[in-house]
This record gives C-alpha cells, sequence and structure tokens, in this order.
C-alpha cells in the first residue's frame, strides 16, 4: 500500500521512495526476531525494543507466522515521517506495541523534538 508523504513542514530530502525505521530482523522457523538496531534511526531511538524481540503484528496486521521477509519488509516501509505501529513479543512473555517514524537518520534529526510513543497497555 503506497502512502502519501505527510504534512509536516518537513522535506522528506532526497527520499523519494519507502523507507524504514532501521529494524534488521532475522528468521526463526517461520518467526521474524530482531537481530539488531540501525544507530540513530527510529527502532534504536525509541529505546524499547531489543535484539531477540519476536516481531507480532505491523499495523495490527498479524505478522506472527509463516510471513515471507519481503512481505515484512513492504509492511513495515513507508514514506518518509509516515508511522508504523510495530508489535513485539518480549523476552519476559510481554507484549510492546510501539508507533514508530520512517526515515533515515538524517531525515529523523530534522523532525521537532518529541518522545517515543509507547503503548502504556503493554501486555
Amino acid at each position: 500500500l503506497a502512502r502519501p508523504p505527510p504534512a509536516t513542514g518537513v522535506s522528506p530530502d532526497r527520499q523519494t521512495g519507502p523507507v524504514g525505521v532501521g529494524l534488521v530482523l532475522e528468521e526463526r522457523g517461520d518467526r521474524h526476531a530482531v537481530k539488531r538496531l540501525k544507530p540513530g534511526q527510529a527502532a534504536e531511538a525509541c529505546g524499547v525494543i531489543e535484539t531477540g524481540d519476536v516481531l507480532t503484528h505491523v499495523d495490527s496486521l498479524s505478522v506472527a507466522h509463516g510471513v515471507e521477509s519481503s512481505r515484512l519488509a513492504d509492511l513495515i516501509s513507508g514514506y518518509p515521517g509516515t508511522t508504523v505501529v510495530l508489535e513485539f513479543h518480549k523476552a519476559d512473555g510481554r507484549q510492546q506495541r510501539v508507533s514508530l517514524t520512517r526515515g533515515s537518520r538524517e531525515y529523523l534529526a530534522q523532525l521537532p523534538a518529541q518522545a517515543p510513543i509507547r503503548d502504556a497497555d503493554s501486555r
């Protein structure tokens, strides 16, 4: 699904196509876990996502089992400045939901400072 660029007042620099949130996943059977976080990007900056967390939902769509890596990349990617809501199964058994802004480190540095949005009802 293509999403229009946001009206944030910040130009999306030279990025004209879909971008991610700095999340590197690895396949573990039919699931996908966080392998690493790219420095300076939204996934790292939120302070909630850790290596080993298992991705379970992208924008409320269940991706817990059997979703291809290329499909996940398509679901997570979007225009710079748009948001994606990811949900993870944590090592301690909790579910953690986080809303992340897509874009490069340079693009995100241009945005007004704001606290990361976290789900207050982590389960």
